[in-house]
């Protein structure tokens, strides 16, 4: 729990395969350096084990470990919309959709490169090289926001979308649609 009040925790899981490491002239040295590997979360003994296994032949294993991790806020969502609609629903806005960087190389917002079949956001009124640069209020700088604000959204719910076109700045209400897959 934290100072506010929430509860906050991490479900994770880890997929792990070993790998035959290059026999090497100090085995000691290889056991060091992978036993040093940092991980992004700390796992139990019990959940993975990084150290190093020797074959008889003395060929030395190591394992590859990948954790993966969802916050706890997301889960509850997950478990909710699968409890109440027995799937995950998501929103689509039907676009394809290229980043747009400044001079600098700074990301900038996503331009509009292409429209889905029946695409919630042709409907509304959206054109091609139309650059989203928010949704709801909240800044869209680049395609993984967009992704993010839209696949967080229901189905069927009007969300604003500000855009650039032609260098004026215009706001957009779209329906969005659900997403298929």
């Amino acid at each position: 729990v934290n100072t506010s009040g929430e509860l906050i925790g991490i479900i994770s899981a880890m997929l792990a395969e070993p790998q035959l490491a290059k026999p090497q002239r100090s085995p000691q040295l290889q056991r060091a350096k992978i036993q040093k590997t940092p991980r992004a979360l700390r796992v139990s003994d019990s959940a993975a084990s990084i150290s190093p296994e020797t074959s008889t032949n003395g060929n030395i294993f190591r394992q590859q470990v990948t954790i993966f991790a969802i916050p706890i806020n997301t889960a509850s969502k997950i478990a909710e919309e699968l409890i109440a609609h027995g799937k995950i629903r998501r929103g689509w806005l039907g676009v394809w959709i290229e980043q747009r960087l400044s001079v600098t190389g700074m990301p900038t917002g996503v331009q509009i490169i292409q429209f889905a079949e029946d695409s919630p956001a042709a409907r509304a009124g959206l054109r091609l090289n139309d650059i989203v640069i928010a949704l709801n209020d909240k800044a869209v700088l680049t395609i993984n926001d967009l992704k993010r604000f839209v696949a967080n959204s229901r189905p069927n719910t009007d969300v604003k979308l500000k855009i650039l076109r032609a260098g004026k700045e215009l706001s957009l209400k779209v329906k969005l649609g659900d997403r298929k897959n």
